[in-house]
């Protein structure tokens, strides 16, 4: 029997997808269940891998190949050409050796965690290269959601499983929460309008316009009115008459200091 292309390590063998289609091609038989054990049986002595590894490994790989095979009308000439880059990936069998090493030697391994984002890169890419996106999303799901993160694994599954377009607003709306409007307040407000001589219906429309354009900062004319009459001392302390007006000096001072000292955001205090 002709050797298999592929590479060795200490720990385990990488055949190609290619070199596995290769061995169910062995056998001239009518069911593809029956090049499967075949393959089975050429892996188990090729490879030395463990059983439970093997067949999750098996699984993964037939799954793929009776979905693309169907995609190419079950002509090995389409399926060949269609799958080029899926077929001379290579999946990497572990060995019995090192699924039952002992302690490793050198410097301590590093957490995935704490691992840096190439050597993550490093450390999945065997993920990445056997299993599509699709399966790596859902499989995020499940785990996600059995370690009792469930928005998380809701959002996945919206971003993954819904419309193409979902990922992108989803992306938007987080930009847009994390830029949040300040809105003014009635005392800036009202300070805008003495400022900028703005009457009622100039500041109504400004207020409008920005408001059309998803900005609502300005409050409504209404409260500038009452933060207006806060700016002004208790009527008790004012004295109108035909000919004048007049206010008492002490409230005056009162309510010029009570007013400076909510402006620095000491709130208000009770003067003697």
């Amino acid at each position: 029997m002709n050797s298999l292309p592929g590479g060795s390590g200490d720990n385990h063998m990488s055949l190609s997808r290619r070199t596995l289609f290769h061995i169910m091609q062995e056998i001239n038989a009518k069911h593809f269940n029956a090049r499967f054990d075949h393959l089975k049986k050429r892996l188990v002595t090729l490879t030395e891998c463990p059983e439970n590894s093997l067949n999750k490994l098996l699984s993964y790989f037939i799954s793929e190949f009776k979905s693309k095979w169907q995609s190419s009308q079950r002509k090995k000439n389409i399926f060949l050409s269609k799958n080029k880059i899926w077929l001379d990936t290579e999946i990497h069998f572990p060995s019995k050796i090192s699924t039952q090493s002992g302690k490793s030697r050198g410097r301590p391994s590093t957490s995935f965690h704490d691992s840096s984002d190439r050597s993550k890169r490093r450390k999945t890419e065997q993920l990445r290269t056997q299993y599509s996106p699709t399966m790596l999303s859902y499989a995020a799901q499940m785990s996600l959601r059995k370690s009792g993160n469930v928005d998380s694994a809701y959002v996945i599954k919206n971003i993954t499983c819904t419309t193409p377009t979902r990922a992108s607003k989803y992306k938007k709306s987080y930009k847009d929460s994390k830029n949040k409007i300040k809105v003014i307040s009635n005392d800036e407000a009202l300070s805008l309008l003495i400022e900028a001589q703005l009457t009622k219906h100039q500041y109504n429309l400004i207020r409008t316009q920005a408001k059309k354009h998803g900005c609502n900062i300005y409050p409504a004319y209404h409260l500038l009115r009452y933060a207006k009459n806060e700016c002004y001392p208790d009527k008790s302390c004012l004295q109108i008459t035909e000919s004048c007006a007049e206010v008492k000096l002490q409230a005056l001072l009162d309510i010029t200091t009570q007013r400076i000292l909510k402006s620095q955001g000491q709130g208000s205090i009770l003067i003697q």
